[in-house]
């Protein structure tokens, strides 16, 4: 499965980390507006947000490269919707985010992170309830130096999920999880979400994704 990235100047550079050498992340979780309640969408209505939207409180900028901020999910392809407890319940909250609004979208967040350091994703998982059959997704880590040059990326992980059976208020979220480790010289991490979902007839039919852990 082909990973979809954003133009970037410069190749990737393999490193090999002694066991000996990688450092597990400390405790608190790392991403911001981990549920998507940032901004407030009006109960039982969704919000799309297209390409370059931002979702949350954006802060410190990453230097050069795409110049990332850090503190809120960007949207860096197709859309993706927002959705309340009033359309369909959220794992914790009260909104979460389908991945696919007019069609696929892919977000991601970045955040400073530590060298030589494994990092643990988590996440709930579920579906639009509005059709039955399989929604799948990929998450995706891409490493950058202090001054925003690309190191290296690779998938963290594949995953489906069945809505049959489920519906608006019996959602049916699954907590899945992935990890990754960091280079001996990243300083900028962004951990990706593209949805691969797509049905020719139903394009805004997607995965849905709340309470995101990086640890």
């Amino acid at each position: 499965m082909s990973i979809k990235r954003r133009s970037q100047a410069g190749a990737a550079v393999s490193w090999l980390i002694l066991a000996s050498s990688v450092q597990i992340a400390a405790a608190g979780n790392l991403v911001a507006n981990s549920s998507f309640g940032v901004p407030r969408v009006p109960r039982g209505q969704y919000a799309r947000f297209p390409t370059g939207s931002t979702l949350g409180t954006c802060g410190l900028a990453m230097q050069g490269g795409p110049g990332y901020q850090t503190g809120c999910w960007r949207v860096f392809g197709g859309d993706v919707d927002v959705a309340t407890s009033g359309v369909w319940d959220a794992k914790g909250g009260t909104q979460s985010l389908e991945l696919n609004g007019s069609t696929g979208g892919q977000m991601l967040q970045l955040y400073a992170a530590q060298p030589n350091t494994t990092y643990q994703l988590s996440f709930w998982l579920a579906g639009d309830p509005l059709l039955a059959g399989t929604v799948s997704l990929i998450t995706v880590q891409e490493q950058f130096d202090g001054a925003g040059n690309y190191i290296t990326g690779s998938m963290i992980g594949s995953y489906n999920f069945d809505t049959t059976g489920h519906s608006a208020d019996n959602m049916g979220y699954q907590l899945v999880t992935g990890s990754f480790t960091t280079g001996p010289n990243a300083v900028w991490v962004d951990v990706e979400f593209q949805s691969t979902t797509y049905d020719a007839s139903n394009p805004w039919w997607g995965p849905v994704v709340d309470e995101v852990t990086l640890k």
